[in-house]
């Protein structure tokens, strides 16, 4: 009937205008939903990388200081390994690093490595390759056990956690690296002298680069524990440990 016929194109703009209303509901609890995850997102980044490495500077944790690391870097792995639900054994498999990768870090390494030995001869020739020649033995088991007990836990915070987690806070690429590395300079602080900060700084960012290129944990791993050693090597690493607060 003809009044049959002039509901029904009623009846179908109605259901439209629910269905656009719906959707229009949903996106606008999708972007609340959005906004609200980024309000916790900013507020955990600044608790943890903002305020927490404050603790060490004002209240001392010279004993626990590795275990106080190694606690966060499991929490991180547990948040991590949630979230993406991925098997933690690729983070430990060095057969899988990119050899172009592996080529650049060399490279890299092979300029700032020089460079680095030129500004302790200028700036601290007291204690010039000091570590190696004076506690040999010491300086063969910092070689050892750092990039184990000091690198591994630290790039789990830094790039692993800190790069995935919050990279919609961060989404162009140079500010990631700048932040990271600002980060992990700040998380030096507790060293107290701005050799410590100012490189790891700048070291963080050279991380953060070799992560965004390649995603490969080991890799970043290798390279930190490669310009770690090596800082501890030539006389820089009483920069890098409780000692050289004063």
């Amino acid at each position: 009937s003809e009044q049959e016929a002039s509901v029904q194109p009623l009846a179908s703009a109605q259901a439209m205008a629910e269905k656009i209303t719906h959707l229009r509901v949903m996106l606008r609890c999708r972007i609340v939903r959005g906004m609200n995850r980024k309000l916790y997102l900013s507020a955990e980044c600044l608790v943890i990388f903002g305020l927490l490495p404050l603790i060490p500077v004002f209240y001392p944790i010279k004993g626990s200081l590795f275990a106080s690391l190694w606690v966060l870097a499991i929490l991180m792995l547990i948040v991590w390994k949630r979230e993406h639900r991925l098997p933690l054994k690729p983070l430990i498999q060095f057969h899988h690093i990119p050899r172009d990768g592996l080529m650049l870090v060399l490279k890299r390494f092979a300029i700032a490595a020089p460079l680095m030995v030129a500004f302790i001869y200028v700036y601290d020739p007291e204690r010039f390759f000091e570590l190696p020649r004076e506690r040999t033995q010491l300086w063969v088991m910092i070689m050892i056990f750092y990039p184990v007990l000091s690198v591994f836990p630290q790039e789990v915070i830094y790039r692993l956690f800190f790069c995935d987690r919050y990279q919609s806070l961060f989404t162009k690429p140079k500010v990631m690296l700048v932040v990271n590395g600002l980060a992990f300079g700040w998380g030096h602080l507790l060293f107290q002298n701005w050799v410590a900060v100012s490189m790891c700084a700048a070291g963080g960012m050279l991380f953060a680069s070799t992560w965004r290129r390649t995603k490969s944990f080991p890799l970043v791993w290798i390279e930190h524990a490669l310009y770690g050693c090596w800082v501890f090597t030539i006389g820089l690493g009483w920069y890098f440990y409780s000692g050289a607060v004063r």
